[in-house]
């Protein structure tokens, strides 16, 4: 049991440090592939999904520990302390807002290039032409393609997130 908290200690770190090169990343593939290519953008929502995949794997291990270790009355074996251990491992709620901020922070995909010049801003251009005839949906859903694009010019041109 001893074995398996270290492995999810670090696959706990494994997690953290693919999250925290994936801007270094991001930056380099920009760098050495351009904007305008797929390879930056699918590189680092590959880096942001496989760090959420193992923080999540882990957090349902420690989960299930945990209500495992609730369950036992008395006993106090090595499995039933291994378990214990396991369900200490259990992220504290801050670290669970972190990560839950971090699954929110995936919409921010669809406004880094080339999605945003290839898909996102073609929607909201499309819509402004279908609103077009009525004066306040047009005025509306223009305010919001003019955000979309300062968002996307000043965000993602000025950090490499």
């Amino acid at each position: 049991m001893e074995g398996k908290c270290r492995s999810l200690q670090l696959l706990g770190r494994v997690g953290e440090l693919v999250h925290v090169l994936r801007p270094v990343a991001y930056a380099l593939a920009v760098r050495r592939c351009g904007r305008a290519s797929w390879r930056p953008w699918l590189a680092s929502l590959a880096m942001d999904l496989a760090s959420m995949t193992l923080h999540a794997w882990i957090d349902r291990r420690t989960l299930r520990a945990a209500h495992a270790d609730r369950a036992r009355v008395g006993g106090g074996g090595a499995e039933e302390q291994g378990e214990a251990r396991l369900a200490a491992l259990r992220y504290t709620a801050e670290e669970r807002e972190e990560l839950g901020r971090r699954q929110l922070l995936l919409v921010y995909y669809l406004l880094r290039s080339p999605m945003y010049e290839r898909g996102l801003q073609g929607l909201a251009r499309g819509a402004q032409r279908a609103l077009a005839p009525v004066p306040v949906a047009r005025t509306v859903v223009g305010k919001g393609a003019a955000i979309l694009d300062e968002v996307h010019a000043y965000h993602f041109h000025t950090d490499a997130t």
